[in-house]
């Protein structure tokens, strides 16, 4: 990152090698300039940092080539940033002492990092919870069956009950996100999506027009089958 760093050719003085500094006449080298007023309830004293010398009771006589004075040069460097388990988009990280250096000497400052999380291609994350979309096809939903999902840990066995409906959310506990440092872990949340098959043999038109004809629930509620029946052959 391109930040600054304490001048290598002064030692973060400011000052060229081999030159000294002056007192300031102004403060005589206590860095503070103090005033008094007089009031009709009496003297009041402030202190002030001194502006000829910037509060440091030294002048500079001869400043450094290489930071012009200053005590810091500007540079590219690498900075090592660990980032913790669970962290979320947005957190802020404080790197103590990674900042700006101090100017002649003076204590460097933090870093601050913002965090961007990327989304994912398969899971949305809310919080420590994970939601992914599954399809599963009309058979699949009345029958029941076992899917197995992707996790972040590896894959992941879902069983989908007999008569599970689209729209239908089955949870899978602590498979979702840890917490910030590791605290706690959320769950997967598996959000079915029922496949209509577009395309039927013959065979299986009649099947699903035998199921239509015999099944006493498939009125004005029809259901998941009526929905498909009508999605293939029209109401």
């Amino acid at each position: 990152i391109p930040r600054s760093k304490p001048c290598p050719e002064c030692e973060a003085t400011g000052a060229k090698p081999g030159t000294s500094f002056d007192t300031c006449s102004v403060c005589r080298g206590t860095g503070q300039i103090r005033r008094t007023q007089q009031t009709i309830l009496g003297s009041f004293s402030s202190v002030s940092p001194c502006v000829n010398c910037r509060g440091t009771g030294r002048i500079l006589k001869d400043p450094c080539v290489s930071c012009r004075g200053e005590g810091r040069v500007h540079t590219d460097e690498p900075v090592v940033i660990r980032i913790p388990v669970g962290v979320e988009d947005g957190t802020r990280l404080q790197i103590r002492g990674a900042g700006e250096a101090g100017t002649r000497g003076g204590p460097p400052g933090d870093l601050y990092v913002f965090i961007t999380v990327e989304p994912h291609e398969i899971f949305e994350r809310r919080g420590r919870e994970l939601h992914l979309e599954v399809p599963i096809t009309f058979a699949q939903a009345a029958l029941g069956a076992t899917k197995t999902i992707p996790g972040l840990d590896g894959p992941k066995e879902l069983s989908i009950n007999a008569g599970t409906q689209n729209g239908q959310v089955i949870r899978i506990r602590e498979a979702g996100m840890p917490g910030l440092h590791g605290r706690g872990k959320g769950d997967l949340h598996a959000h079915i999506r029922v496949i209509t098959p577009t395309k039927l043999t013959d065979r299986q038109k009649d099947l699903l027009r035998e199921f239509a004809k015999d099944d006493p629930n498939l009125d004005e509620d029809k259901g998941l089958l009526g929905r498909i029946k009508d999605a293939i052959f029209g109401d």
